[in-house]
């Protein structure tokens, strides 16, 4: 499941994605906001909250799709995360 939170204008916004399966994925698209650069500020899978460590990175890029004012963004997701 993903989903989006707007601040005042639709450059201060946050993306939560939560994976309630027993699968992780690499590479999964997900349609972003904005184009640019994302951190990841909270993830239940880091090991200080006894998971696994699966991310490899905190960061990811959001490119455009091809079709104006559309985005996405390529990311790795963690078994049962968030």
């Amino acid at each position: 499941m993903v989903y989006g939170r707007f601040g005042n204008n639709r450059k201060k916004h946050i993306v939560c994605v939560f994976n309630y399966t027993p699968q992780t994925f690499n590479r999964y698209s997900i349609k972003m906001p904005c184009p640019g650069n994302y951190r990841i500020i909270f993830c239940t899978d880091d090991k200080k909250f006894g998971g696994s460590d699966f991310l490899k990175s905190e960061n990811f890029l959001s490119k455009e799709m091809g079709k104006q004012g559309e985005y996405q963004a390529e990311i790795e997701i963690p078994l049962l995360g968030a």
